[in-house]
């Protein structure tokens, strides 16, 4: 059963099972397989903790020293709304501060010799149990190295807890050591308890996992594919590989290395992976058809953008250089020549990261790195997508208006091509005329061999409609 697709009366039952098997006798007694499914179920049934940030108020910003019993007048609970709010706020952020005066980077410091900073992060978990961590205090020059910032800080952390009976997360008061622990003290000691039982099951998914990973990026990302078997072979241990993740991936999200929503994202992506490679696979074989190759080999070394395999050729290594990138991870730098790398997909809010990128963020690092400059190239990154976004769809609206003028309500006239499209492909090399041509419906009604005819002459740059 999709778990998307469930009522409120489905859910309502599914939790309570969740519930009644949330013990430690259930979770010991799971295969690994069971226990990461049981896992994932719990994520997507206990509803995700709403975590938002606004900026500290202005009358706070002026204040001399930020502290936490201060600043935390700013936390909303709407526990009925389930709505969670924290202030953040960062002084080197004003505009004022953001000068390059005697360097190639922002290197102004206020007068009292540091900045103001407030952050909040919350790290959602299994069984219901979120953390949320707030630092407040100051940035400052390290004193060892004056090209990087010092974090005088307070960290507090606050633990939030789902209530089964309510459906709603409600935060959990601090524990006195003369008192006694509340039910729900008591029950976040459990839980956590479990989720440590859970976890310590677990540990050999990470091996397979890593096995897995180590394969495909140690031994695909460079490897030569110049014939037919070479590409087969490519794919399918490509896919074996990229499916044996897909199974076990799971386990990322149950560490909190991914959230929820880039779980569901990759796991949707990589088995669109593994569909486009069953197409490919198929596309081969149909290759070896129409050149009668049985079993032989084909080797495309030596051939050129005139000769007829040369379509087949630069699509198959297309495909190729896409599916590599999702295990291309991001520089450390988050290098602006190729912003998007280290993502399968970018939208307003979120970068989703492949599987290279996963590891990266968790790894240690070459050069100096922490949260703080982790979460500015994520905004750099997202900047660009807003910037790039807004200039495609100001492009597309530029198309739609050209192609509304260009449409003519006209019966078939019987040509392939208008005007129009052979003066763009005068201007295209030979493999691009070839991919527009396999793209376009007219050509793609035409007999086998009159489109063989055609795309030989467009090879050699012979136009006519």
């Amino acid at each position: 059963m999709d778990l998307k697709e469930l009522t409120p009366e489905e859910r309502a039952i599914k939790l309570k099972e969740l519930e009644q098997n949330l013990n430690e006798k259930t979770i010991k007694a799971m295969s690994k397989n069971d226990l990461l499914a049981f896992l994932v179920e719990s994520m997507m049934l206990i509803p995700a903790f709403n975590f938002k940030t606004v900026q500290l108020s202005k009358e706070r910003q002026k204040e001399a020293v930020l502290e936490f019993d201060e600043v935390a007048k700013e936390i909303k609970m709407d526990v009925e709304n389930q709505e969670f709010t924290y202030p953040v706020y960062d002084e080197r952020e004003k505009e004022v501060f953001k000068q390059k005066v005697f360097g190639d980077f922002y290197d102004r410091i206020p007068a009292k010799g540091n900045f103001k900073y407030l952050a909040a992060l919350h790290l959602q978990r299994l069984f219901g149990i979120v953390e949320v961590t707030v630092n407040v205090g100051t940035v400052t020059k390290k004193d060892a190295d004056w090209r990087h910032p010092h974090f005088d800080v307070k960290t507090v952390i606050e633990d939030y807890l789902y209530d089964f009976e309510t459906d709603k997360y409600s935060i959990v008061a601090k524990s006195e050591k003369k008192k006694p622990k509340t039910p729900q003290q008591q029950e976040l000691t459990r839980r956590k308890e479990l989720l440590k039982i859970a976890l310590n099951q677990l540990s050999d998914v990470e091996e397979e996992y890593l096995d897995n990973f180590d394969k495909l990026y140690f031994n695909f990302r460079n490897k030569e594919t110049m014939s037919k078997k070479e590409f087969l072979n490519y794919f399918k241990d490509f896919r074996t590989h990229i499916k044996e993740l897909k199974d076990r991936i799971a386990y990322k999200m149950v560490f909190s290395n991914i959230s929820l929503l880039e779980y569901t994202k990759i796991t949707e992506h990589m088995g669109k992976i593994i569909t486009d490679i069953d197409a490919k696979i198929v596309n081969i074989k149909e290759f070896e058809k129409d050149h009668n190759l049985g079993s032989s080999d084909f080797s495309f070394k030596g051939i050129t953008a005139i000769d007829a395999e040369y379509a087949v050729y630069t699509d198959w290594k297309e495909f190729k250089e896409r599916i590599i990138k999702f295990i291309t991870a991001r520089s450390e730098s988050g290098s602006a020549e190729s912003p998007k790398t280290g993502y399968f997909l970018i939208d307003e809010e979120h970068l989703y990261p492949n599987v290279a990128e996963i590891e990266r963020r968790l790894y240690f690092t070459a050069g100096m790195m922490n949260m703080d400059k982790e979460l500015k190239i994520q905004q750099e990154m997202k900047r660009w997508y807003e910037i790039k976004t807004k200039k495609e769809k100001n492009k597309n609206q530029e198309e739609i208006i050209v192609e509304q003028k260009e449409e003519q309500p006209v019966q078939d006239d019987g040509f392939i091509f208008t005007l129009e499209e052979i003066e763009r492909m005068k201007k295209m090399q030979p493999q691009e005329r070839v991919k527009f041509a396999l793209h376009h419906d007219k050509f793609l009604k035409l007999d086998n061999d009159e489109r063989t005819t055609r795309m030989d002459e467009l090879k050699l740059g012979t136009f006519r409609q």
